[in-house]
């Protein structure tokens, strides 16, 4: 189905199938930013390369084909790598100075049951690595330069992170590379961990140079670390661990440069700016090699992981599916607001916000959906044991009716771009089986039609579509009840809170079906809404 570009006030609709193997390729001139010689977008975190597959036309070619992406949940061969023993481990018991995000609600319903919310305190998170079909490799790819051994794993006992910790030689230095949203979020979940000491944080802005990292992450004290802009002489310190926390939408070369560099000075490297790398197997070899190499020469390790794409949709969606005894379909959505957004690169550009209805944003143009989602698809898939037949994209958009004013973005004018809905979806026996959407908009007026979050702010939710049908809303808060920011907040949880075990196991490139999803054991804060920064 070819794109219809919307006439003002009209919606704008498209959809198309992409099958077969994913190359990975994405030029220069489709991601450049509006106002450059020609149309122009920004680029996308891992998507960027420096050539065009001498196999096929780009898809941003006239006449060239649509994205073409791998579509099948098994694994070749020679992509298998040897399975180390499942492991799930436990944080250890300290006390803590913050605990998980302020007021994380979790709503869950039966088509017998009506929906309940559960506290913070009372909430039970989940160790478990994700099991996928016996024959299905999922480990990261061993390498040759081996910085420690993995902890002995019993199959009849269940190795503590107070274990993990020590094998490492005790406290886990660990630096955050970056303090913007994500990064003030990193700092407080370091500081919070009783496994991490936080020894560095790494500042790109001139201004933020020797401030106390307490303060740049909103905290009401010192933490005694103050921020540098030295990326050499930190990383000459050799931490063990980088929470890398810098934007890679629009600077996807520099990005990978700075993790490359990390894992080559021997770090553990956590970070949600790689999307090309959320499914390492099926990654670009541009962005894959240089890593792999990294690994090889410094014995690092590298996980890439988030909350969309993340948790919401690889381990959360896979737990959820295995309470019920038939699964029709899984939907992932993201349903936000993003008028409380402070990042008007993002939500203008990349998202089309505020944007003429025809202008073709970078996030939504065909096939970068499922550059960044499809690796979720696939990772779901592998998980399930189920084939793909292949991965299609559908888009809507929706023009203001009205200007829409926000506190830190400023105007958005009516008749632009007030909001947008796509699907990622993975056709299993011709049928959407497995499907990731995003319903976005600039104020919540827009598209009153598409789904909305229970209170009108924004939620992740998981609808397991089945026997029993399951729905699984999560709404995150911080820094005063925001919703943006809580979401940042669980990003960075599912990574700082892997650092201990990616740190006790062996160098690699893992996925989210390696690494397991932690508990926040031994951090119930003493007066959680005095440790809650505003």
């Amino acid at each position: 189905m070819k794109v219809r570009a919307s006439e003002q006030g009209r919606p704008s609709s498209r959809a198309f199938t992409s099958a077969g193997e994913s190359t990975g390729v994405v030029t220069r001139d489709q991601l450049r930013r509006p106002g450059a010689v020609g149309r122009t977008r920004p680029a996308v975190s891992g998507l960027l390369c420096r050539r065009k597959d001498p196999r096929r036309r780009c898809c941003a070619e006239p006449g060239g084909p649509l994205w073409t992406a791998t579509g099948t949940g098994r694994i070749r061969p020679e992509q298998a790598a040897t399975t180390a023993k499942a492991r799930i481990a436990a944080a250890p018991t300290a006390s803590s100075e913050f605990g998980s995000p302020a007021g994380m609600i979790v709503a869950a319903t039966t088509d017998s049951t009506r929906a309940h919310s559960i506290s913070a305190a009372e909430r039970i998170r989940i160790t478990m690595p994700i099991r996928v079909p016996n024959g299905t490799a999922r480990r990261a790819e061993p390498t040759a330069s081996c910085r420690g051994t993995r902890p002995s794993a019993d199959p009849g006992k269940t190795p503590t992170a107070n274990q993990a910790i020590a094998s490492v030689g005790g406290m886990i230095s660990t630096i955050v590379w970056g303090t913007g949203n994500v990064g003030r979020a990193a700092i407080r979940a370091v500081h919070a961990h009783p496994g991490l000491e936080l020894t560095g944080v790494l500042v790109h802005d001139p201004a933020k140079v020797g401030r106390d990292a307490g303060r740049l992450a909103g905290l009401a004290h010192d933490l005694g670390v103050t921020a540098s802009s030295d990326a050499d002489a930190l990383l000459a310190r050799h931490p063990r661990a980088v929470v890398y926390a810098a934007s890679g939408d629009i600077r996807p070369d520099d990005a990978l440069r700075d993790i490359v560099t990390a894992i080559r000075a021997g770090a553990v490297v956590v970070t949600p700016a790689l999307y090309a790398l959320y499914d390492p197997r099926n990654a670009p070899a541009e962005v894959r090699e240089p890593v792999r190499a990294a690994i090889a020469a410094g014995g690092g390790s590298l996980f890439v992981s988030g909350i969309d794409p993340g948790w919401g949709n690889d381990v959360l969606p896979l737990l959820v599916s295995g309470l019920g005894h038939r699964v029709d379909t899984i939907r992932c959505q993201e349903i936000f607001d993003y008028s409380t957004y402070d990042q008007p690169d993002s939500v203008r550009y990349l998202v089309g916000m505020g944007q003429p209805m025809d202008y073709e944003p970078p996030m939504t143009a065909p096939g970068i959906p499922t550059m960044v989602w499809g690796g979720q698809i696939r990772l779901m898939a592998r998980a399930l044991g189920a084939e793909l037949d292949g991965i299609r994209e559908t888009l809507d958009r929706r023009a203001l009716d009205a200007t829409v004013t926000t506190a830190a973005m400023g105007d958005f004018e009516a008749g632009t771009q007030g909001a947008v809905r796509f699907e990622v979806q993975g056709i299993v026996g011709g049928r959407p089986r497995i499907v990731i959407e995003h319903v976005t908009r600039i104020h919540s007026d827009c598209a009153p039609d598409w789904p909305l979050p229970p209170d009108g702010a924004g939620a992740h939710r998981i609808i397991v579509e089945g026997d029993p049908r399951i729905e699984v809303t999560v709404e995150a808060e911080t820094e005063g009840g925001n919703r943006a920011a809580g979401g940042n907040a669980t990003a960075v949880g599912r990574l700082v809170n892997a650092i201990d075990w990616l740190a006790a196991a062996e160098p690699g490139l893992y996925d989210a079906l390696d690494v397991p999803l932690r508990p926040a054991v031994g951090r119930f804060a003493s007066a959680p809404s005095e440790r809650t920064p505003q």
